[in-house]
């Protein structure tokens, strides 16, 4: 699952998720799900916004996510919150 947050201090191109998306990068892994949020400042619990975070949850419920990679830099207490809200107990979270 790819997950992009455009927040007001950090440029990004038109499509934050091409590169991790981009077909051949990695050939074993298989992207399930992939959106981007705007937000004016990053939640400092989740980084994302309390809909987005149960959007998330109930996504990896539905794909059977592995692995949720961020396309931002998220602090050691946000991959952890953001594992816990995710409710599957082998989902990783990986942060750019």
């Amino acid at each position: 699952m790819l997950v992009g947050v455009r927040v007001p201090e950090r440029a990004l191109q038109d499509d934050p998720l091409a590169e991790f998306g981009r077909p051949g990068r990695n050939r074993r892994a298989q992207v399930v799900a992939e959106w981007t949020q705007r937000r004016e400042s990053p939640d400092v619990t989740t980084y994302l916004g309390k809909g987005k975070v149960d959007e998330l949850k109930t996504l990896v419920q539905a794909t059977d996510a592995d692995v949720i990679l961020f396309d931002n830099d998220l602090s050691p207490a946000q991959t952890r919150n953001l594992e816990q809200a995710a409710g599957n107990q082998s989902a990783s979270i990986a942060a750019s």
